[in-house]
């Protein structure tokens, strides 16, 4: 690091290194650390590294299922306030004035609750883009 050269703190600096103890070993992508100390009378650098390159492999991986689940999720959704929307469509088609008190009755709680649902899928539809 430039800055270590200098005298001067580094923090979580990329740097790719080998292994000592593996001259010919694979190469290791590491965040680096450096700070100037004195010790005993004399400078010197205190060195920290944070190995990441199982950490970058792994990212693609880990990031996939998340790509897929957005487009699953808008179907889901899709598909579900489809089928609700017409449903909730043709509630007020028996309301009509001849209908028993107890049928009106139960056509408005089904109404109120796809209406809730229909909310309720909204918002996830909001959260999943």
């Amino acid at each position: 690091c430039a800055e270590a050269r200098q005298g001067r703190p580094t923090v979580n600096a990329p740097m790719t290194i080998r292994r000592l103890d593996a001259p010919d070993g694979p190469l290791l992508e590491t965040l680096t650390s450096v700070s100037p100390v004195n010790y005993r009378g004399n400078p010197a650098l205190l060195i920290w590294l944070q190995y990441i390159t199982e950490l970058n492999a792994a990212r693609p991986a880990a990031s996939s299922p998340t790509r897929a689940k957005s487009p699953f999720l808008a179907r889901m959704i899709h598909e579900t306030r489809t089928a609700m929307n017409s449903i909730l469509s043709m509630t007020p088609l028996p309301r009509l004035p001849s209908g028993a008190y107890r049928q009106k009755h139960s056509l408005d709680r089904t109404r109120r609750a796809l209406r809730t649902s229909l909310g309720r899928i909204n918002d996830f539809r909001e959260m999943s883009n």
